[in-house]
């Protein structure tokens, strides 16, 4: 009997030292297995040339595939220069208006206080839509005036928006401080943002995301559909920014102008991304 139970001790205990054995083996190996991660999320970067779309205007270019995790990038010096976001940043400014029911619909106004504007169709009781799509500031300063300034700094901290820098935000509410002041964004941080809101990454609401998506169409066609929407300074930086849509897959890009020559050059980034999308993106 006692050489049985030893005979049984010895059998236990090789089993249990085999199973131990096997849950170490079974383990996975956490540098490995965060090293495979970090191949994967590790976008390819593609220098392409995209010149003949600028003809001879300086400015940068940057595409973006989620379903690829590729970067196509015209001009690599501007990519991560951060500046003034400008009429762009009315894509977050309108969605900030409809998550807290300061606008409501496509056909929401906000009063016009008849004060003459150089442009002539700011000059009216405008609504929603048209104001995106116009790119009637007073309407934008109105929106920002009816939020509050720590759920806007949260708002773009959360959603990492350049700098996040509001501190042009004076005593008397807000002073377009996306306009040529304190908040700045690189090409790469406004693709990174509007891949967020638009891949559903966002707090923001879907419904108010669609209907924001519905003002920046631009263009559409068998192809595919463009959304954007530009941004001017009055001298040297103009914005377009936005994706094309094709086959439910978004591609996303920012074109930039940084050219001396070009004065409140929205629609001149606007005409160069739709260039660069017809000529290589259209396949």
């Amino acid at each position: 009997m006692k050489k049985l139970a030893i005979l049984t001790t010895i059998v236990i205990s090789i089993s249990l030292t085999g199973c131990s054995i096997k849950a170490e083996n079974d383990k996975p190996n956490d540098n490995k297995e965060l090293n495979r991660e970090a191949i994967q999320t590790t976008p390819t970067e593609n220098e392409v040339d995209y010149s003949d779309s600028f003809d001879g205007i300086n400015g940068c270019a940057l595409f973006f595939s989620p379903d690829y995790n590729t970067y196509n990038i015209y001009n690599k010096d501007l990519l991560n220069e951060q500046i003034s976001p400008y009429s762009t940043f009315k894509i977050i400014n309108s969605l900030m208006g409809l998550s807290q029911n300061v606008v409501s619909s496509a056909d929401s106004k906000l009063g016009y206080d008849g004060k003459v504007h150089w442009r002539e169709e700011w000059n009216k009781d405008i609504t929603f839509e048209e104001a995106f799509k116009e790119s009637c500031v007073w309407y934008y300063e109105k929106i920002m005036d009816s939020l509050d300034k720590e759920y806007v700094q949260n708002k773009l901290t959360d959603l990492k928006y350049g700098n996040s820098d509001i501190s042009d935000w004076n005593e008397y509410g807000h002073n377009t401080f996306w306009i040529s002041s304190s908040l700045k964004i690189s090409p790469l941080e406004q693709i990174k943002v509007l891949e967020t809101i638009f891949e559903g990454k966002s707090s923001f609401e879907p419904k108010h995301v669609d209907l924001v998506k519905d003002f920046m169409l631009v263009e559409s066609n068998k192809n595919y559909s463009v959304y954007g929407k530009t941004g001017s300074a009055k001298h040297t930086n103009s914005w377009f920014t936005g994706f094309i849509e094709k086959d439910d897959k978004r591609t996303y890009f920012a074109v930039r102008i940084d050219d001396k020559s070009q004065e409140l050059a929205g629609s001149v980034a606007k005409s160069i991304a739709l260039d660069i999308i017809k000529k290589h993106y259209n396949s």
